[in-house]
């Protein structure tokens, strides 16, 4: 069971904390595993539990604010240069790009 309050969470991930990124980059809550992957991606976390996560996450199916934790999750494995993405799906595609987890 997860414990802490999601806001907090996501602040401490803000924060760079990445002890917290990594354990929520496997969270059941996809709020959590969207905040990991960006703040994750954006410091370039190469931590295995980490890379693992990230992979885990690309078979989420679920949607937060438009964003899904699948297709994020596969453009942060290109970003971070452990799995190229080479499929021709717009929205992956956008998530390859590292402006955007650098502006996070």
């Amino acid at each position: 069971m997860e414990t802490g309050n999601v806001q907090d969470r996501i602040n401490m991930m803000t924060d760079g904390d990445e002890e917290e990124i990594v354990r929520s980059v496997s969270s059941q809550n996809p709020l959590l595993v969207i905040n990991a992957i960006l703040q994750g991606t954006k410091r370039r976390i190469q931590d295995e539990r980490y890379i693992e996560g990230l992979k885990s996450a690309c078979n989420n199916s679920k949607i937060v604010a438009g964003v899904s934790v699948a297709d994020l999750a596969t453009g942060a494995l290109d970003v971070l240069e452990i799995q190229k993405y080479t499929g021709d799906d717009e929205a992956i595609k956008h998530y390859t790009s590292p402006e955007i987890y650098d502006s996070v």
